[in-house]
């Protein structure tokens, strides 16, 4: 391993040197925004956009982050178990869940009907490491 010396000032220089420009960004997002909205049309769903699927994604992101803050207090910090905050953490997520499940034309219902065929086909007697480490994930 090499161990190298660098100023936060060249460190920066380096950053920027592979940064993409605000010019490719706007491309990249234009495209694909204009793919995303051509590809759901063709499905019939037109009332599911590109903002807001961003929107929810990132909701999930940021409100999975405030559930892992809570257990990490309770885990590392000391604090109570506040079951209270908890549930509603998982609240908040499953909002963002079922706002993208509704605007794709599928339900909290057939989410979870999808999800636990998937594990009985993935551990058909129940779950064991063996299993999980050697998997094949082209059969799932």
């Amino acid at each position: 391993m090499i161990i190298m010396s660098i100023s936060f000032t060249e460190y920066s220089k380096n950053r920027i040197r592979t940064e993409t420009s605000d010019k490719n960004v706007v491309q990249e997002m234009n495209h694909a925004h204009f793919d995303f909205m051509r590809s759901m049309e063709e499905i019939g769903l037109k009332d599911c956009t590109y903002g807001k699927l961003l929107n929810w994604s990132l909701g999930i992101a940021g409100e999975s982050g405030e559930l892992v803050d809570v257990l990490k207090k309770i885990l590392f910090h000391g604090h109570p178990v506040n079951r209270d905050s908890l549930i509603e953490e998982l609240g908040d997520i499953l909002w963002y869940i079922d706002a993208i499940a509704s605007s794709i034309g599928s339900s909290l219902e057939e989410i979870a009907e999808f999800n636990v065929e998937k594990l009985k086909k993935r551990y058909p007697e129940g779950f064991s490491s063996e299993k999980s480490i050697n998997r094949d994930k082209n059969t799932e």
